[in-house]
């Protein structure tokens, strides 16, 4: 279940690499935007993911982690996808702001999942290797976006990598167990 967990945060992460490389350029050509404004959108952005996370926290009550990190992967692929045909600076605020939404249930959902499946007695080592593998894929995915972007249209390769996370969204809803995926009981320490 770890190596699902892993594949699935890791195919997401080859795909939103892209937006962090691309979406300034994305913003002035197909938005139509000047770059002084740039801070704007990712302060949209910002508010949604915050939005975000204050959502997945409360939800998580009524959603197992499993559907809160393959739905909330989902809903960002969909949403990076539709993001990447606006030609209008105001629609691309809207979508960007609810497209961060989905963002904040990628970490409530991640912790859970990451300790059900990992023995304690690994979970430091575990951690580090996930940290550093979304820090490469990441790596690899702003490389890759910045060579296709020279030749390939950027809303074209955004629409890819849209299409790449909700992907990842969907194998995860598939492939990771929902017995495995189940929170860990909480006991309260005294």
């Amino acid at each position: 279940m770890l190596r699902t967990v892993l594949m699935v945060t890791l195919i997401a992460m080859l795909g939103a690499g892209a937006l962090n490389a691309l979406n300034i350029v994305f913003a002035s050509s197909n938005l139509h935007m000047e770059t002084a404004f740039y801070g704007v959108l990712t302060a949209v952005s910002g508010l949604g993911g915050l939005l975000g996370v204050i959502s997945a926290g409360i939800l998580s009550r009524w959603i197992s982690p499993r559907q809160m990190l393959s739905g909330s992967a989902l809903l960002i692929g969909v949403g990076f996808a539709i993001y990447s045909f606006q030609s209008w600076y105001v629609a691309g605020l809207i979508i960007c702001f609810f497209m961060s939404i989905p963002q904040g249930g990628i970490p409530v959902a991640f912790g859970p999942l990451l300790l059900g499946a990992t023995p304690k007695e690994m979970m430091g080592r575990v951690q580090s290797v996930v940290d550093t593998s979304m820090s490469g894929v990441s790596l690899i995915s702003v490389a890759l976006a910045a060579s296709l972007g020279q030749f390939l249209p950027v809303g074209l390769i955004l629409t890819g990598c849209g299409i790449l996370i909700a992907l990842a969204g969907l194998f995860g809803w598939f492939a990771i167990q929902e017995k495995a995926a189940a929170q860990p009981e909480v006991r309260p320490q005294f």
